[in-house]
C-alpha cells in the first residue's frame, strides 16, 4: 500500500505539470493570443488588404478606423473565415446607420453609427491531464462587442469605436478588457486621393491568471486611391507591442460597378498573399465577397463575406 504523503506528492506533482504544459503551450509558444478579434481582418474584401475600407463603408471597417464609415442609408453584413490547420474559424455581423443632417459643410455633418459582433472558435487541443487521460478541450473562445461612431467635417470624418473583449484559453484561463479607437480620414474632392489614421486598441493588459498579455497598440496611416473603376494604396501600421512595422498594398480593379478583383500584400512571415473577388447582385445592393490567404506554413485561408446596403 502507498504512502499517502507519497500519493498526494504524485497528484500535486501531475497538476503542475499539467498546468505548466498548458501555461508554457498558451504563453510562451504563442500558438494562442488574446488578440486575434482585435487584428484579424474581420471581412473578406478586408482580409485580402485592410486597405480596402476607406472605400469600403461597411460595418466591418469601423475595425480598421471608425471614422471610415462611408455608407447610404445603412448596410448589413456578415462573415466567416476558416484557416491556420484547418480547425480554427472566424464568425462576424455587423450593422451600420447613417443619420443624414442638413447643416454647414464647415460643422460636422451626417453622424454614422456602428455595431459589430465577433466570436472566433481555436478548434480542439489534446492534452494529458493530472491523472494521465487525454483530454480535448477548446484551444482557444473569443468573443468581442464593438461599436462605433463618426461624424463628418468639410471633406474628412473623424471617428470612435469602443470594443468589449474577452478570452478563454483551453478551458484553463480567462481574461477581458475593453479597447478604444480613434481615427480620422480625408478625401479630396478634385481627385480620387484618401489618407487616413488610427490609433486602436488602447486599454489595459489581459490578465490570465498570474500572466499578462498587452493589448496590441496599433498605429496605422493609410495613403491610396479611390475610383469608380479602381481601389488602391498602402497601409503603414505601427505595432507598439513588438516595436515593429507591417506595411501592407492592396490594389482592386472594378469591372461595371459588378465584378471585383483583388489582391494583397502583407509583410507577413505566414501569409503575405492574398487574392479574391467581389459580385455586386440584386440590383448591385447584395454583396458576395471571397478572399484566399496564400499560407506559407499551414493550409490556405478562406473568407466569405455577405454584405446588404440598399442603393
Amino acid at each position: 500500500m502507498r504512502d499517502p504523503i507519497n500519493n498526494l506528492r504524485l497528484s500535486i506533482n501531475r497538476c503542475v505539470v499539467s498546468a505548466a504544459f498548458v501555461a508554457v503551450f498558451l504563453f510562451d509558444a504563442r500558438i494562442c493570443r488574446a488578440e486575434i478579434l482585435l487584428t484579424k481582418p474581420p471581412s473578406a474584401r478586408l482580409a485580402a488588404s485592410e486597405v480596402f475600407a476607406a472605400a469600403d463603408g461597411l460595418p466591418s471597417s469601423l475595425l480598421v478606423n471608425p471614422a471610415m464609415m462611408a455608407v447610404s442609408d445603412y448596410s448589413l453584413e456578415t462573415s466567416v473565415s476558416r484557416g491556420f490547420m484547418g480547425d480554427d474559424a472566424y464568425y462576424y455581423a455587423g450593422a451600420v446607420k447613417n443619420f443624414q443632417r442638413k447643416v454647414d459643410r464647415n460643422n460636422f455633418g451626417d453622424i454614422r453609427a456602428g455595431i459589430f459582433v465577433g466570436y472566433y472558435d481555436g478548434g480542439p487541443l489534446e492534452f494529458y491531464d493530472s491523472s494521465g487521460r487525454a483530454r480535448t478541450v477548446k484551444a482557444q473562445s473569443d468573443y468581442m462587442a464593438a461599436a462605433g461612431i463618426s461624424a463628418v467635417r468639410g471633406e474628412g470624418s473623424v471617428g470612435a469605436g469602443v470594443k468589449i473583449y474577452s478570452s478563454r484559453l483551453a478551458d484553463y484561463a480567462s481574461a477581458s478588457a475593453i479597447a478604444f479607437d480613434i481615427g480620422a480620414i480625408y478625401r479630396d474632392p478634385k481627385s480620387d486621393f484618401f489618407m487616413g489614421i488610427a490609433v486602436k486598441n488602447i486599454g489595459p493588459s489581459m490578465k490570465y491568471i498570474t500572466e499578462e498579455e498587452k493589448l496590441p497598440l496599433t498605429a496605422a496611416c493609410v495613403v491610396g486611391a479611390a475610383g469608380k473603376s479602381y481601389t488602391a494604396g498602402i497601409n503603414i501600421p505601427y505595432n507598439a507591442r513588438d516595436g515593429k512595422l507591417s506595411p501592407e498594398a492592396g490594389v482592386e480593379a472594378i469591372i461595371d460597378g459588378t465584378f471585383f478583383l483583388r489582391g494583397g500584400y502583407k509583410s507577413s512571415a505566414v501569409e503575405a498573399f492574398a487574392v479574391g473577388f467581389g459580385l455586386n447582385l440584386v440590383a448591385r445592393s447584395l454583396m458576395l465577397d471571397y478572399t484566399m490567404g496564400i499560407n506559407k506554413i499551414f493550409e490556405n485561408t478562406h473568407s466569405i463575406s455577405i454584405s446588404y446596403s440598399p442603393r
